[in-house]
C-alpha cells in the first residue's frame, strides 16, 4: 500500500478511468456497478489508502427523480417529438421531465445550465446551441462531476466527451441526393443550416458525396445559407428562383428550413413534382395530413428520444462503458412524388 498524498473521490475516478458517481456506488457498496468496474475502483482505493468522506458516501444515496432537457426551439415539432420519446421512457421508469428552452440563444443556454444545477436533476438531455464554446462544454461537464449524468441529443459537442444521440445524417442526404440524380438532375440547389452543428455538417457533407461520386458541380448560386429558419429559406428560396438559371431540384437539410422553402416555391405559383423536385431532411407531420406529398428522409424524432432516456438510465445505473459513444438512429428515405420532375429537356437534363 503506498504512502502518498491524500487523493480526493475525483482523482480517484480519474485513476479508475470512471465517473465519481461509480466511486461513491463502489464505497456505499451499491449492486448496479459491473464486477470488473468494482474490482478495478477497490484497487484503487486501497493503492493509493484512499478514506472516503461523509460528503463522498453521501454521493450515491442523493435521489431525484427529475430529467432536465434542455431544447433550443420548441416552435419545432421535431423537438417536440424528441420529448415524447423521452417522456415515454422516463414515465415508466418512474422519473418526471423539467423542461428549459434556449430559442438558439448560446448565452441563454450557459444562463439556463448554471440555474439547472440548482434543481436537484438525476440527470440532463440536451440539444446544445453552443457546441464549440469551452464554458458550454465546462458547465455540462460539470454535471458529470456532481454526478448528473449529461446526454447530448441531435448535436455534438466540440468540446469534452459526452454519449451522444444522432441520426445517419449523411447517409440519409447521400440517398436523397443521389434519388435527386437518379431522376435526370444535374441543378441541385441545397438549403444548409449552421454548418457549426454536427447533424448540418452530416447532411451537407451527403450532399457533396452524391454530387461528388456523380461528377456534377456544386454551384455556389445555389447554396443557401438558412441557419435553421424558414423566413432564411424563404429568402433564399426567393433569389435561386429569380436566377437566369434557377435549379430544377432542392435538397432541404431542416425540416422549418423545408417549410420556408416550400412556401416560397408555391407564391411563385411553381408546381412541385412537375416544374421542381425538393426533397427535405425531416418528415413535416402535419403536411402528410393534408396528403401533400413531400418526399422526405425521416429519422423517427420519438425513437431518438427514446435513446437518449435509455442511454441516460445506464448512466444513472453506473454502466458507462456502455454509454459513452455516440448511437445513431437509421435515416430512411420516404419517396411521395415531390422528386418527380416532369418538364425536362434533353439539353436540360444532361
Amino acid at each position: 500500500m503506498k504512502a502518498v498524498t491524500k487523493r480526493n473521490i475525483n482523482e480517484i475516478a480519474q485513476l479508475a478511468g470512471v465517473s465519481t458517481a461509480t466511486v461513491s456506488r463502489v464505497i456505499n457498496n451499491a449492486e448496479c456497478v459491473r464486477p470488473k468496474t468494482r474490482e478495478k475502483v477497490l484497487r484503487i482505493i486501497e493503492e493509493y489508502n484512499y478514506i472516503p468522506s461523509e460528503t463522498a458516501r453521501g454521493l450515491s444515496r442523493k435521489k431525484s427523480n427529475a430529467i432536465g432537457i434542455v431544447f433550443p426551439d420548441l416552435k419545432n415539432p421535431f423537438y417536440y417529438g424528441l420529448l415524447q420519446g423521452i417522456s415515454d421512457v422516463a414515465e415508466q421508469k418512474g422519473y418526471s421531465v423539467l423542461m428549459f428552452y434556449t430559442d438558439e440563444n448560446a448565452q441563454k443556454e450557459k444562463e439556463i445550465l448554471k440555474v439547472a444545477k440548482g434543481r436537484d436533476l438525476a440527470g440532463l438531455i440536451i440539444t446544445a446551441v453552443g457546441v464549440a464554446d469551452p464554458e458550454t462544454a465546462a458547465l455540462l461537464q460539470s454535471f458529470e462531476a456532481e454526478n448528473i449524468p449529461v446526454i447530448l441529443l441531435d448535436r455534438q459537442m466540440k468540446v469534452g466527451k459526452f454519449c451522444t444521440i444522432q441520426a445517419e445524417n449523411e447517409e440519409g442526404s447521400y440517398q436523397a441526393v443521389m434519388q435527386l440524380i437518379r431522376e435526370g438532375h444535374r441543378k441541385i440547389a441545397l438549403i444548409e443550416g449552421d454548418k457549426n452543428l454536427s447533424p448540418v455538417e452530416e447532411r451537407c457533407r451527403g450532399f457533396r458525396r452524391a454530387m461528388e461520386e456523380c461528377k456534377i458541380p456544386v454551384r455556389p448560386e445555389y447554396l443557401i445559407h438558412a441557419s435553421q429558419k424558414a423566413e432564411f429559406a424563404y429568402k433564399g428560396m426567393n433569389t435561386i428562383l429569380k436566377l437566369p438559371d434557377p435549379p430544377t431540384a432542392l435538397f432541404s437539410t431542416n425540416n422549418m428550413t423545408t417549410l420556408g422553402a416550400l412556401r416560397c416555391i408555391t407564391e411563385h405559383q411553381i408546381r412541385i413534382g412537375r416544374d421542381i423536385s425538393i426533397i427535405g431532411f425531416d418528415d413535416i407531420e402535419f403536411l402528410n395530413i393534408i396528403d401533400y406529398g413531400l418526399s422526405v428522409v425521416e429519422r423517427s424524432e420519438r425513437k431518438m428520444g427514446e435513446a437518449a432516456m435509455k442511454a441516460l438510465l445506464l448512466r444513472l445505473e453506473g454502466r458507462e462503458q456502455e454509454a459513452y459513444e455516440i448511437q445513431r438512429i437509421p435515416a430512411r428515405l420516404i419517396l411521395r412524388g415531390s422528386e418527380k420532375f416532369n418538364r425536362f429537356k434533353t439539353a436540360d437534363a444532361f
